[in-house]
Protein backbone atom coordinates (compact mmCIF):
# COMPACT_ATOMS: atom_id res chain seq x y z
CA UNK A 1 0.00 0.00 0.00
CA UNK A 2 2.86 2.36 0.81
CA UNK A 3 4.39 1.70 -2.61
CA UNK A 4 1.12 2.60 -4.36
CA UNK A 5 0.82 5.76 -2.28
CA UNK A 6 4.33 6.82 -3.26
CA UNK A 7 3.73 6.10 -6.94
CA UNK A 8 0.46 8.03 -6.94
CA UNK A 9 2.10 10.95 -5.16
CA UNK A 10 4.91 11.05 -7.71
CA UNK A 11 2.44 10.79 -10.58
CA UNK A 12 0.26 13.57 -9.21
CA UNK A 13 3.31 15.84 -8.82
CA UNK A 14 4.23 15.25 -12.45
CA UNK A 15 0.65 15.84 -13.58
CA UNK A 16 0.61 19.14 -11.64
CA UNK A 17 3.68 20.23 -13.60
CA UNK A 18 2.21 19.12 -16.92
CA UNK A 19 4.73 16.30 -17.25
CA UNK A 20 4.18 12.66 -18.01
CA UNK A 21 5.39 9.66 -16.09
CA UNK A 22 7.34 7.27 -18.33
CA UNK A 23 5.45 4.15 -17.21
CA UNK A 24 2.06 5.15 -15.89
CA UNK A 25 -0.89 7.36 -16.76
CA UNK A 26 -4.25 8.16 -15.26
CA UNK A 27 -6.85 9.67 -17.52
CA UNK A 28 -5.96 11.80 -20.51
CA UNK A 29 -3.45 14.68 -20.46
CA UNK A 30 -6.26 17.21 -20.94
CA UNK A 31 -7.71 16.20 -17.55
CA UNK A 32 -4.43 16.28 -15.60
CA UNK A 33 -5.16 19.59 -13.84
CA UNK A 34 -8.43 18.18 -12.52
CA UNK A 35 -7.15 14.69 -11.70
CA UNK A 36 -3.83 15.58 -10.06
CA UNK A 37 -5.27 16.99 -6.80
CA UNK A 38 -7.68 14.06 -6.51
CA UNK A 39 -4.85 11.58 -6.97
CA UNK A 40 -2.65 13.49 -4.50
CA UNK A 41 -5.41 13.37 -1.86
CA UNK A 42 -5.89 9.65 -2.32
CA UNK A 43 -2.15 9.03 -2.17
CA UNK A 44 -1.98 10.92 1.12
CA UNK A 45 -4.84 8.90 2.62
CA UNK A 46 -3.37 5.63 1.40
CA UNK A 47 0.04 6.58 2.78
CA UNK A 48 -1.42 7.33 6.20
CA UNK A 49 -3.24 3.99 6.20
CA UNK A 50 -0.01 2.18 5.30
CA UNK A 51 1.74 3.79 8.30
CA UNK A 52 -1.07 3.05 10.78
CA UNK A 53 -0.11 -0.22 12.45
CA UNK A 54 -3.51 -0.45 14.14
CA UNK A 55 -5.06 -1.21 10.75
CA UNK A 56 -2.90 -4.25 10.10
CA UNK A 57 -3.63 -7.50 11.85
CA UNK A 58 -0.41 -9.49 12.05
CA UNK A 59 -1.96 -12.62 13.54
CA UNK A 60 -2.05 -15.69 11.33
CA UNK A 61 -5.42 -16.63 9.83
CA UNK A 62 -7.46 -19.08 11.86
CA UNK A 63 -8.19 -22.54 10.55
CA UNK A 64 -11.96 -22.52 10.15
Amino acid sequence: MAAFAERWSTLSDLMDRGQRHPDMTIGVPEDAAELAPLLKARAKIMGSWAKDDSLWDESPPSDS
